[in-house]
């Protein structure tokens, strides 16, 4: 199921983020795949203006491995550079176009990253090598009050490519069509 975040957090157990760590130090390589569904397209900076984020590996804001924030309709990435600069690199992915699930990759390798967003390609840059490799800071969720929900949750020791994001993304689509909708209470 669904995680569904209102402004809490989730955090994996220590052991989960250092085996997907080591994984990532034999290849140099990173791809994080999930599907995302915002609460709303106006979200913004939560408290002391940081960033909503969705998946954050970090030990605070600039010394991050890999961040997935939003900001209002706008899917962002942040990698801190390597050696840990004070500023991160912050990559605007994405548009999303509504409140809907929607299947997101984001793949790293030596000089690049690549976004997809429900199979597509949306973009592929340079970026200055992110070190995460380094680093084995705690793994969050839902950081910093961001609300929506969550799921198909995976990571990869490698790089993957469009046809790859391509097939990940259907068999998402036609497990999320196939769900029916259950009566929410709060």
């Amino acid at each position: 199921g669904a995680a569904m975040a209102a402004g809490g957090a989730f955090a994996p157990s220590r052991g989960s983020a250092e085996r997907i760590l080591e994984g990532i130090k034999k290849t140099h390589q990173f791809s994080f795949e999930i599907a995302v569904a915002s609460a709303d397209l106006a979200q913004t900076q939560g408290s002391d203006n940081k960033p909503l984020g969705i998946v954050n590996w970090c030990l605070g804001w600039g010394k991050c491995v890999f961040w997935l924030l939003q900001e209002k309709d706008k899917l962002l990435v942040s990698l801190s550079s390597q050696g840990g600069a004070a500023k991160p690199e912050v990559f605007e992915m994405a548009t999303l176009p509504d409140t809907k699930p929607h299947h997101v990759i984001v793949s790293v390798a030596a000089k690049r990253l690549a976004f997809y967003l429900d199979g597509k390609k949306v973009k592929e840059i340079d970026p200055s090598p992110a070190s995460f490799i380094e680093m084995g800071p705690p793994m969050r969720f839902a950081e910093n009050a961001w609300r929506g929900t969550f799921e198909y949750l995976a990571f990869y020791n490698r790089f993957i490519e469009e046809p790859e994001a391509a097939k990940n993304a259907a068999v998402v689509a036609a497990e999320l069509a196939k769900r029916i909708t259950l009566p929410r209470i709060e």
